[in-house]
Formats: structure tokens, C-alpha cells, sequence
């Protein structure tokens, strides 16, 4: 499905990828607009909104401004920790000065539609895949959508990153990695992506300027004192989450089934080594698929080796999944890999699936991270042997 002739399919899928543009649209406005009119909650002995985390992002410019601790717990203001960077809460200034109603619809729509345009953009796809693509994530999206979580941006920023590699557009490559850096720590992995490509100095010295300029951009806004502290009190809250903390992971996989504190290090020391392991293949970098399949590894990586993952945190997963899916070779195991992601990834969560079934398997033994975990084992194995002649 990587190349499609004009006879190949009667089906129009330009026009239903329009469609499904607008499908996007609408979801991300009647998400935001359910969760306006949900009205109030109890959370922690407070009151609180039904979007409670587009609180959070937005007021962490207010607390920049105001130099008082991003990472302290408000809860007359909202539930639950600000964890991103000091960086993002400068991102979010233009929500803070907007109406909730407005911000809530322009931030489900940024998600949204990066995602969408990072997706459409991949080279070397056709437009069925695309909408295959697109169509399967889309349970995922409103999932992440309805909790109002940067986890879309995340596979946006990432896919058009990889895009930028292969149109040899360097500093936009690293702007977006970088980007990715200041939302979620992880994203800096996609910096092994440069290996594939020519012009090595060039992406390390933009993405050297990127990170000098986005780490020191909130100083437009609070001191040099008070921004070296923000970023103290950052580490602390990610280190003291690190030991705290299993997820919908790998690690919370481990926790689970075998009752035992597994070792974060050691896992992630693994699960990284394995990231890197097809990195050998040095005469695989030509090959746009072998490209291809690593962008694919890593978006599933970063969410079932994140001990914070959540089950909005899938839509990154899910989109590695399709991804690789509808780019490969059919085979049974293939498909029953791809159907089980799709019934435990994505429905699992939702009301169409039997609660007692959620309550009682689903969750206590996390098994929304095992299709994610089995296609990415997968992945790794189609990396290391040699599937073009």
C-alpha cells in the first residue's frame, strides 16, 4: 500500500481523505462543546471543570508570569500536577488570554489537525493508506481528545519531523524534535532519525540552536533566577513521578502479572537498547520502508516504555501501529495483531466494550499495553532481516 495505480481502486480517496478532514473538524468541536456544558465536578475536595488539563496548561502561564512554583499543587484552581516544561507554559499564553469556550476548540483542533496533516503527509503513501490510517486512529484521537491531552500534537510534531528528514529540510526537523522535547522528554529520541539522512553536523548544530532558543524563551516573560528554579522543580516532579509511578506500560505490564517491582532502569535500559539495536543495519538506511518501520517503532516506544502513560497516551501507539499495519505485507499474524490493537487499544476504554470485562481484566492487568508491546517486538523483527533484495 506504499504505491497505488489510478485503476487500482474505483473508490475516490482524495476526496473521502476531504471528508475525513472534516470528520476531525467536527469532532474536535463537538468534544470541546460536550465538555463546556458538562458543567462542574468534585476533584480532590475541590470543584473543578470536566476540562480540567486544558486548565492546567493554560494557567501555567499565569504562574510563570506570576514566578511562582509551575509544579506546586493549585487546587482551588485545578486538580492534579502542571508537568511539561517552562517552555510550554509560554506555548500556552495565547489560551490563557482566550475564553475557555475558544481555547478549548482551538486546542483540540491543533491536536487534531497536526495529526491529520502529519499523517496526510508522509511520503510515498497512497491515499487509501492514508484514510485507512486516519480511520483507524480515530477512536484513539477522541479519546485523547476528551481528556484534552497534547498527545496528537506529540504524533503530529513526530511524523512531520520524519517528513522533514525525507524532504531534506534539516532545521525544520529539529525545530520539530525539539519541540517535542520541551512537550514530552521522550521525544528527543527521534533524534536518531538524523542517522538515516546526509548533512549529520547540520541537524545537530540546528537542533543545538533550537534547544538554546526554546530552553531560554520563557525569559521573556519571568527572570533567569526564577526560570533556573522552574526547571530544578521540573527534574524533581519527573524523578519523584519516575518512582512513583507504573502506567499503561511495560512496566506496569511487569508490576501486574508477576507482582513485583520491576527495575524502571533496567527495563528502560533494555527497551532502549532494543529501540537501538536495528540502528546496525547500516545498509538498510536507503530503504525508505526500513525508514519507515523505525518511525513506527519509536512513536510505539515512547508511550509503552512511559511509566506516565495513560490510556489517552495511545493515540502515539496506536498511530505507530497503523502505521505499520497498512504499510506491510498481509499475513494472519498481521492482521490478528492489528485487530487485537484495535479491540483492546481502542475500544477497550470505551462504552462499547462490556464494563465488567474492563473492570475486572482489562485494567488490573493492563492489557491495553500487550498489542502495543507485540507490534513493536514485531516491528523490531521485520528491522533486522532483510525483507528488500
Amino acid at each position: 500500500m506504499i504505491s497505488q495505480t489510478p485503476s487500482e481502486d474505483k473508490i475516490n480517496y482524495p476526496r473521502l481523505l476531504k471528508y475525513l478532514l472534516y470528520v476531525f473538524i467536527l469532532l474536535a468541536i463537538a468534544i470541546s462543546v460536550q465538555k463546556l456544558f458538562q458543567g462542574e465536578r468534585s476533584f480532590w475536595g475541590h470543584t473543578q471543570s470536566h476540562y480540567n488539563n486544558y486548565v492546567i496548561f493554560k494557567t501555567s502561564f499565569k504562574h510563570l508570569v506570576e514566578q511562582v512554583n509551575l509544579y506546586d499543587l493549585y487546587e482551588k484552581e485545578y486538580g492534579d500536577f502542571y508537568k511539561y516544561s517552562p517552555t510550554f507554559a509560554v506555548f500556552m499564553a495565547p489560551f490563557y488570554f482566550m475564553p475557555d469556550w475558544m481555547g478549548l476548540i482551538v486546542w483540540n483542533l491543533l491536536n487534531c489537525l497536526l495529526l491529520f496533516y502529519g499523517i496526510t503527509k508522509i511520503p510515498q503513501l497512497a491515499d487509501k493508506t492514508k484514510v485507512f490510517i486516519l480511520s483507524f486512529s480515530l477512536i484513539e484521537l477522541v479519546t485523547s481528545m476528551q481528556n484534552q491531552q497534547s498527545n496528537a500534537l506529540i504524533a503530529g510534531f513526530l511524523l512531520l519531523a520524519f517528513v522533514c528528514f525525507e524532504k531534506d529540510r534539516i532545521p525544520l526537523a529539529a525545530l520539530l524534535i525539539m519541540l517535542c522535547f520541551f512537550i514530552k522528554l521522550t521525544g528527543i529520541l527521534a533524534c536518531v532519525l538524523f542517522l538515516f539522512y546526509d548533512k549529520k553536523w547540520k541537524f545537530i548544530l540546528w537542533s543545538a540552536f533550537w534547544f538554546l532558543i526554546l530552553a531560554t524563551l520563557p525569559l521573556l516573560f519571568t527572570t533567569f533566577q526564577n526560570l533556573s528554579v522552574q526547571y530544578q522543580n521540573w527534574w524533581k516532579l519527573i524523578v519523584d513521578d519516575h518512582t512513583q509511578s507504573y502506567g499503561i506500560s511495560i512496566f506496569g505490564v511487569i508490576h501486574s502479572w508477576f507482582a513485583i517491582e520491576p527495575s524502571k532502569l533496567v527495563i528502560l535500559s533494555f527497551g532502549l537498547i532494543l529501540l537501538l539495536l536495528p540502528l546496525v543495519k547500516v545498509d538498510r538506511f536507503k530503504e525508505f520502508k526500513f525508514r519507515l518501520l523505525y518511525i513506527c517503532s519509536l512513536l510505539i516506544w515512547i508511550v509503552i516504555f512511559n511509566h506516565k502513560a495513560e490510556s489517552s497516551s495511545y493515540i502515539v501507539a496506536i498511530v505507530g501501529c497503523a502505521l505499520w499495519y497498512f504499510t506491510s505485507e498481509k499475513s494472519r499474524l498481521n492482521l490478528f495483531m492489528i485487530l487485537l490493537a484495535f479491540v483492546l487499544v481502542s475500544l477497550s476504554p470505551t462504552d462499547l466494550f462490556p464494563k465488567s470485562l474492563r473492570e475486572n481484566l482489562i485494567v488490573p492487568f493492563v492489557l491495553k499495553a500487550i498489542p502495543a508491546v507485540m507490534i513493536w517486538l514485531k516491528i523490531g523483527f521485520e528491522q533486522m532481516k532483510k525483507v528488500e533484495d
